[in-house]
């Protein structure tokens, strides 16, 4: 077995009796967890910084990986994807209202969303301000095993 064949099999076994199916279609029914980090607060203030709060394609600023993620700080409202121009690489960007406060630390926001199937259903968890955020990603088993299943 390779170890791509190793990885998936260990996040099946990971994942087994956690994740509730739907009966009809067979599709996932759980909500994710996604908490706001440095990382997705570095990109936001790269962007702010070189265009404020006009659309831009982000892939003429952020990395493949920080494109990536760039899109989860929709989850909090703090960005905003055009239709127009938009693409593969990452298409047109801005950052909303909401999203330059946070930056210029007026307000708190949520420090942890759910989604289900890439729309917010709730947040929960303490306010936060920029300065409080924490350092990086999680990794697939922590979003396993902090997702909870639709009812």
């Amino acid at each position: 077995m390779n170890s791509i064949n190793a990885i998936e099999q260990a996040a099946r076994e990971h994942t087994k009796g956690k994740i509730r199916m739907c009966e009809c279609c067979g599709a996932k029914m759980q909500q994710y967890p996604h908490v706001l980090n440095k990382l997705l607060a570095r990109a936001l203030l790269k962007i702010y910084d070189q265009n404020g709060k006009n659309p831009v394609r982000i892939s003429d600023i952020l990395n493949h990986n920080t494109i990536n993620n760039f899109q989860k700080l929709q989850y909090w409202n703090l960005v905003i994807k055009h239709s127009e121009g938009a693409d593969r690489k990452g298409g047109m960007w801005s950052i909303t209202d909401l999203g330059e406060m946070f930056l210029q630390n007026k307000i708190m926001i949520a420090k942890k969303v759910y989604t289900f199937r890439n729309q917010r259903v709730s947040a929960e968890g303490p306010k936060i301000k920029i300065g409080s955020l924490e350092e990086g990603y999680k990794n697939r088993p922590w979003y396993i095993d902090n997702s909870v299943p639709i009812y």
